[in-house]
């Protein structure tokens, strides 16, 4: 995802928790999508925050700068979302 801000790369870390997750949206999207814009605003408006929040360990999440290839992992870390170690 590219963004004004930054470029998103997300890759799947654990399928089966992924896809698990994949049917509590499709079990009722409207409920899901309240919680992901909830979960978003009660933390600043973070949508990096709602998404490592919700999805866990089901994704990994890098961000890069604008007009950058440097991906950096996002982590959550004491509730706060923070680069961690960059990749090798």
């Amino acid at each position: 995802m590219v963004t004004a801000d930054a470029t998103y790369m997300i890759t799947i870390a654990n399928y089966r928790a992924l896809v698990a997750i994949g049917n509590s949206y499709n079990q009722n999207p409207d409920q899901f999508n309240t919680e992901y814009t909830k979960t978003a605003n009660d933390n600043a408006g973070s949508t990096e925050y709602a998404l490592l929040s919700m999805f866990g360990g089901s994704i990994n999440v890098f961000k890069a700068n604008p007009n950058s290839s440097n991906f950096v992992p996002l982590v959550l870390k004491n509730g706060s979302v923070t680069q961690a170690a960059p990749c090798p």
